[in-house]
């Protein structure tokens, strides 16, 4: 079958399946294999709504902190600090040791307020000054320490930076490099959304199928409707399109129903609706069927 076939087969199962309770006396008719189908194309549909939603409410907040976070980096860099590398040895042109406290307007969680520096360079620094300067990162003529929040102290050795000069304008060109970066990472976060909505959806809700096709199953039996298992999760594969597409209409306007599972008895209302409606429609045909047996007696 030809794609756009596929696509319109599903369009029109998908709108039947929302509005047309008689469509389920075809569903139940149908191979398992068809409600499978429709059911992993609603999911896939769902999640590429929910991420799109998700994406275009997340990203522009996600742009600005990436972009505030980069201005207050480049605030925080010292105007007339130059950091020099040369033979894996650091000289800076300022008068050491030179010390950058740690701003005021930068968050510190418990661990952290122990440290009055953020940094220190101290071209004959030795592991004692980390407590000395009460400083989280010290920098001598040859390794980086640091002490983490755990207070373990981290080296890494200055021989794997280049030789070259480093200063703010050299930070702010590095920094425009990475603008681009910013697009990538909000496509990555989508990408990621995406999986994780699909993973959902395909893996929790496919469960989740059982529970509400042992209730339809239950009042067909109770209704007199003859009804296998398989045929119930047909129909709850199918019935689910109106609570997913609820739901996606609720996160693009943003809207929190105040009601616990309502996803649930949306769905369970929906299907037992459809139940009575097919049970309806097998006694009136059963009905019509018989009466010409019964005029002829």
């Amino acid at each position: 079958m030809a794609l756009g076939q596929k696509i319109k087969t599903f369009s029109n199962s998908l709108l039947k399946s929302l509005t047309s309770p008689s469509y389920y006396s075809d569903v139940i008719k149908a191979p398992f294999s068809f409600s499978v189908k429709y059911f992993v194309a609603l999911a896939i549909l769902s999640s590429i709504i929910l991420t799109l939603i998700t994406t275009f409410q997340v990203a522009p907040k996600m742009r600005n902190d990436i972009n505030n976070f980069l201005k207050q980096v480049v605030a925080q860099y010292p105007a007339n600090l130059v950091l020099t590398m040369k033979s894996a040895k650091l000289s800076i042109n300022q008068t050491t040791p030179y010390i950058v406290p740690f701003p005021k307007d930068l968050q510190q969680d418990k661990q952290t307020k122990q440290f009055k520096n953020l940094l220190v360079i101290a071209p004959n620094g030795t592991v004692g000054d980390l407590d000395k300067y009460k400083t989280m990162i010290l920098v001598n003529s040859s390794n980086v320490l640091v002490k983490n929040q755990e207070e373990k102290l981290e080296t890494y050795s200055l021989k794997q930076f280049p030789d070259g000069s480093f200063s703010k304008a050299t930070l702010l060109q590095y920094l425009q490099k990475l603008q681009p970066m910013i697009t990538l990472v909000v496509v990555v976060v989508s990408v990621a959304i995406f999986l994780f909505i699909l993973l959902y959806n395909l893996v929790f809700r496919s469960i989740y199928l059982v529970i509400p096709a042992f209730i339809f199953w239950g009042v067909a039996k109770a209704r007199s409707f003859e009804l296998t298992f398989k045929q119930a999760v047909q129909i709850a594969a199918h019935a689910i399109t109106l609570p997913i597409l609820a739901e996606c209409v609720f996160e693009a306007i943003n809207f929190q129903i105040p009601l616990p599972l309502w996803y649930f008895f949306v769905h369970v209302i929906f299907g037992v609706v459809i139940i009575v409606v097919l049970s309806q429609n097998s006694k009136v045909h059963t009905t019509s069927n018989s009466a010409p047996t019964s005029a002829n007696q």
